[in-house]
């Protein structure tokens, strides 16, 4: 990633899932705060100044309806 993006942070979700299909990017100023993760989601604290903070969930739903409930 640091070759790809140069400059720019980066999260994902490769801790619970050894896919890893969920990747966040971001470049300062803005600053994420990962607050929770499994093998289909992200969620995380966002803040980009001078706006308030936000939480933001990224999902990627598995493709098999068993592994979706």
């Amino acid at each position: 990633m640091a070759k790809l993006c140069n400059g720019w942070n980066f999260a994902s979700n490769h801790t619970s899932d050894d896919d890893g299909r969920i990747i966040l990017l971001w470049k300062y100023p803005a600053t994420v705060r990962i607050l929770s993760q499994t093998s289909q989601l992200m969620t995380c604290e966002v803040f980009i100044p001078p706006t308030q903070k936000f939480v933001y969930t990224a999902v990627y739903a598995s493709n098999l309806s068993e592994e979706r409930t």
